[in-house]
């Protein structure tokens, strides 16, 4: 940090200090208050997306950008940033980092992964004892849980099994840290059935991390778009289904759009010239 040149306060200083303060306090808002503001004002969605999104009354979702709005704007004000609301456009505020949870199985396996994870400046939290990880994870609901294997006396797939039943927890992406000698344990098959998200294999670094947490955030906004042009479809709004469509192949791939290749959504869609090409 020493040896990087710090901008001189001025115009272009405050706005770098205004956009950190509104990263920390986004960080500190509950996960579908943090949710609502990222998508409503940094991705554009409206409210009847998110309220199509996430199958919610119009009315809460009301409720959780205003009470956003409130909780971001007091936790600006015990920072000191009590103009940070009004002289930051929504648009230039980059979203909080990336929050990982690293369950350690000792100094010697994870030091090097949990070295590699902070220089990308990931937001990391260790947790040494199997006996707190759920209560640790409900209080921090982090983005990703990179999970040792073994850890102490934790049976990571009834651990998984837990997270994915969890309303608070199950949108968490689990990572297993697999040791390579254990790469053709049965047990993780069972684990691709529980819903674990990917396998690292140890040792590992930081930049298998950073890949896979590009991916993951490609592969939900997919899934986000595809819920939104079923809902167009049944509406039979051609344009918006087509767009929603097109932006799910281009984070996800054709892949993405398999789960709805057949949905009878997009019945009245099927000669369409545009909705054929996405498909081919």
């Amino acid at each position: 940090m020493a040896d990087q040149e710090i901008p001189p306060l001025g115009q272009t200083g405050e706005q770098c200090l205004v956009r950190l303060a509104v990263q920390f306090a986004l960080a500190k808002l509950p996960v579908d208050l943090r949710l609502a503001i990222r998508l409503f004002y940094l991705q554009g969605l409206t409210q009847r997306e998110l309220a199509v999104l996430w199958q919610l009354p119009a009315s809460t979702i009301k409720g959780r950008l205003d009470s956003g709005r409130q909780r971001l704007r007091k936790e600006l004000e015990q920072m000191g940033m009590h103009d940070a609301t009004t002289t930051t456009d929504a648009a230039e505020v980059t979203l909080p980092k990336t929050r990982i949870v690293l369950t350690d199985a000792g100094a010697a396996v994870t030091k090097t992964l949990r070295a590699a994870l902070r220089s990308k400046d990931f937001v990391l939290s260790v947790i040494s004892s199997e006996e707190l990880l759920l209560q640790r994870l409900r209080r921090q609901v982090p983005d990703i849980l990179i999970m040792s294997m073994p850890f102490g006396e934790l049976d990571e797939n009834d651990a998984l099994r837990t997270l994915r039943i969890d309303p608070r927890l199950r949108h968490i992406a689990v990572m297993f840290l697999v040791p390579k000698e254990r790469m053709t344990d049965a047990r993780l098959f069972q684990a691709w059935e529980l819903g674990v998200d990917c396998f690292l294999t140890n040792p590992s670094n930081g930049h298998e991390v950073a890949q896979f947490t590009r991916r993951l955030d490609d592969v939900r906004r997919a899934a986000d778009y595809r819920t939104l042009a079923v809902e167009y479809a049944w509406r039979r709004d051609s344009p918006h289904a087509l767009f929603c469509l097109t932006h799910a192949l281009m984070l996800g791939g054709k892949e993405s759009l398999e789960a709805i290749r057949d949905d009878s959504a997009f019945n009245y869609l099927r000669s369409d010239q545009a909705y054929r090409a996405l498909f081919d």
